[in-house]
């Protein structure tokens, strides 16, 4: 698969979704496909250096754990809105 070396596909902040099984040894965690995380950092270096297989992840799943994840293994969550008024809205204050 080829990557898109020169920029990240993904930013501190996205919400992604896992697309593999994987086994994290290390921490003894396993996370499935369709988990949501967080991306918390994106590795790269000052000097624009990229590792062999693209970008590396730092996502947060489940609140607590800190993983790293391919671009290959994670996606972008997208999660459809039903509201026609959703291309219009900039805010939303909710009161309680």
């Amino acid at each position: 698969m080829p990557w898109e070396l020169d920029k990240p596909k993904f930013k501190v902040g996205d919400l992604v979704k896992v697309v593999e099984e994987i086994d994290f040894l290390a921490c003894d965690a396993v996370v499935k496909p369709g988990e949501i995380g967080l991306v918390i950092s994106v590795d790269t270096t000052d000097e624009g250096y990229v590792n062999y297989w693209g970008f590396d992840y730092m996502v947060l799943i489940r609140g607590r754990l800190k993983l790293l994840f391919f671009e290959s293994e994670i996606q972008l969550y997208e999660r459809a809105i039903d509201n026609p008024m959703k291309d219009k809205l900039n805010f939303i204050f909710l009161k309680h």
